[in-house]
This record gives structure tokens, C-alpha cells and sequence, in this order.
């Protein structure tokens, strides 16, 4: 579903709002925006999440770079906080004062979507992670950043640490899978990915989001919180 179309579908305008929202003013191509229902994403850690909805979001400085030989499509997952600086960049740093991790320096990128996605929803550095509880049509998601990247032919193979995605992928596999950025010039990022992965709650956060809800929904209706719930208990 292109932008277009997703601003005149209610369910899906909010979805392409809320993932415009992460992106700088002055960086989106809305010729490459598009909202994607999923249907299926297999492969996610969290076994009891499920990732409803992607927004893919056009970069004015995407796109396959003209100069070098660059390798297939792969995907890098990473902590939604640093977006507004890989947007701005049109690349990833992978120097060491960048990138601090208890598994060590360095920048992955994979070939295989879950596994960027994985590691964006359950970061195991110093960062974030997902923003997490994101109101969307009155529902609570986990919304994840990865961004499609080009990398130049000179990357290397590495071995995986990260065991929460071993059930998904085996050893070998992931050793094929990970592949290390070695400098800023060798990715060059041309969208960004926003996945809406929604979690269980637990019944206290539920019925928090049940107030809230109604609240709204009040406030829409021109009449005070406080007087309608004085009402509803007279009743």
C-alpha cells in the first residue's frame, strides 16, 4: 500500500503518522513510502509478539549509490534512537567510539530480516532498544527500526554471540548471516523499516489503556472526564 493510499485508509494513516514521526523533516521521499500489513513474520525471539505492521520510509538519500560495486540488499537493526543520525548520515558508523556493546565493537548487518529485527527489538548494548507502549488507533505496540542498506563487496563473514536468536537460525547459518560493516564507506543506507510489534500485556497496563481510552473519547465529545465519571456513578 503506497503513501497515498495509506492516507485515505484509516487503520493504516496512523501507522504512516506515527513511523513519519521518527524521521527528520527534509529526509523523506514519499515515492518510496509504503505501508505493508504482515501477515506472517516467522523467526521473532519473542515467541508471543507479533509484528502486525511495517512502514517502509523513502529517504532523499536512498537508493543504490551509482559509484562501486555493491552487494545484494541487507538489513541493520538497531535502537530507535539513533534513526535521526543514520537518517542524516545515509550510512551507519561502525567506529569504536560509536558502537560500545558487552559482545563487543563492531557493526552487523544480515540478509535475513527477523534476524535484524531480533536484535532491534531485544538490544543487548547500552541503548534503548524499541520505543516501547507507542499508541497507535488505541492500541499499545513496540515499534522497531532497521534500515535496508547496500554494502560494498568487501565485507567478511562473522560468527554470531547473541544465543536469543540460536532457536531461529543455526550456528552455521548465523555465522553466514552476520556480516560486519568494516568502514562508514562500505554501507549506504536507502530506507528505513518501522515495525509495530504488538506484545501481551499484563491487566494492569490493559486497564490503564482502557482509561485512557475513554478519556479520549470524552474529551472528543466536548464533555469533562471528571463530570462523566460522576455521572456514571450516580447511574
Amino acid at each position: 500500500m503506497t503513501r497515498s493510499a495509506a492516507n485515505h485508509h484509516q487503520v493504516y494513516s496512523a501507522f504512516l503518522q506515527k513511523a513519519e514521526e521518527y524521521v527528520p523533516d527534509g529526509f523523506r521521499d514519499d515515492r518510496w513510502t509504503e505501508v505493508i500489513h504482515l501477515q506472517n513474520l516467522m523467526g521473532l525471539s519473542d515467541r508471543s509478539a507479533t509484528a502486525f505492521v511495517v512502514v517502509r520510509i523513502g529517504l532523499t538519500n536512498g537508493g543504490r549509490p551509482e559509484e562501486g560495486d555493491w552487494s545484494e540488499r541487507v538489513y541493520h537493526g538497531t535502537d530507535m534512537e539513533n534513526v535521526p543520525q543514520i537518517v542524516r548520515r545515509g550510512g551507519i558508523d561502525p567506529s569504536p567510539a560509536a558502537n560500545r556493546s558487552e559482545h563487543g565493537v563492531g557493526v552487523y548487518t544480515t540478509p535475513a530480516l527477523p534476524l535484524a529485527l531480533n536484535y532491534a527489538l531485544t538490544h543487548h548494548g547500552l541503548a534503548a532498544g524499541p520505543d516501547r507502549d507507542v499508541d497507535v488507533g488505541g492500541k499499545l505496540y513496540d515499534v522497531a527500526a532497521v534500515f535496508e542498506c547496500e554494502l560494498a563487496q568487501n565485507f567478511k563473514a562473522c560468527p554470531s554471540s547473541w544465543s536469543e536468536v540460536h532457536y531461529a537460525f543455526s550456528k552455521d547459518e548465523i555465522a553466514t548471516l552476520e556480516w560486519v560493516v568494516p568502514a562508514a564507506a562500505d554501507c549506504h543506507v536507502t530506507n528505513a523499516l518501522f515495525f509495530f510489534v504488538e506484545r501481551p500485556r499484563d491487566e494492569r497496563t490493559m486497564r490503564a489503556q482502557e482509561r485512557r481510552n475513554a478519556r479520549d473519547a470524552e474529551e472528543r465529545l466536548g464533555e469533562s472526564p471528571s463530570k462523566s465519571v460522576k455521572r456514571r456513578r450516580r447511574g
